[in-house]
């Protein structure tokens, strides 16, 4: 189960790692695992330096990392952290206009994840562009829900070995994996959008994008034909799976 904790101004980061500590060593199944492969020496030495690291962090932002890195250690995908933000001036804005965006896109190379794209039930768009050589902003240019600004950073996406990992403008997660395959962008296996500029979905491509509409998460049947039928489940891997 994730274990999330709410935003605050200020945190006692060395207390929170302790109580986290804690509590996996007294109740996650996994450790007793670890120790027994032998792998304690190595838990100890991470242990002494992030306790190093938390007691100089009062900042919950930047107390996560330091926790996530702990939890991390065990490499269990069934035991997360996650960090709901809420303080709203912690969110971060950047104006951008549409047309301007589109105008100017082809003045610099860009990479393949920039552009503009649309989740399934077409109430949020987005415009991605590189920040850094790692980093990408996808920035909200209209949506249905009125808290949701434009010019809000919805997610940041950073490049890992992998493709990318993500972070939400509400909500720090661990390495879930951001996939793109084509003119699809999956944010791990919850949120899929379809791009619409400067390419648009190919046929195929918007028909498994329909299958996330209502909520419904790529579940989806297709008849091969007469003897086979593929059934479609959103993964639950950390992975390109």
């Amino acid at each position: 189960m994730p274990k999330k904790i709410n935003a605050k101004q200020k945190c006692d980061c060395l207390a929170n790692l302790d109580t986290t500590i804690k509590k996996t060593e007294l109740n996650y199944v996994g450790y007793p695992d670890m120790i027994a492969r032998k792998q304690l020496p190595k838990y100890q030495q991470l242990v002494k330096k992030l306790r190093i690291d938390a007691a100089k962090q009062t900042d919950p932002q930047k107390c996560f990392p330091i926790l996530n890195t702990y939890v991390g250690f065990f490499n269990d995908k069934h035991f997360d952290i996650e960090y709901s933000i809420t303080d709203s001036t912690k969110f971060v804005y950047r104006q951008i206009k549409e047309d301007t965006f589109r105008a100017t896109f082809n003045s610099k190379k860009r990479d393949s994840i920039e552009g503009i794209w649309v989740n399934p039930d077409t109430t949020m768009k987005l415009a991605i562009q590189k920040v850094t050589p790692t980093t990408y902003q996808a920035i909200v240019l209209e949506a249905k829900d009125k808290k949701l600004k434009p010019g809000l950073v919805y997610y940041t996406f950073t490049k890992s070995k992998n493709g990318f990992i993500f972070d939400r403008y509400d909500w720090m997660t661990p390495d879930f994996p951001v996939r793109q395959h084509g003119n699809l962008l999956f944010v791990w296996n919850f949120e899929v959008w379809g791009k619409i500029y400067p390419s648009t979905l190919k046929d195929y491509e918007t028909s498994e994008f329909l299958t996330w509409r209502n909520y419904n998460y790529g579940l989806g049947v297709k008849k091969l034909d007469e003897n086979n039928v593929l059934l479609s489940i959103g993964s639950f891997n950390r992975d390109d799976k």
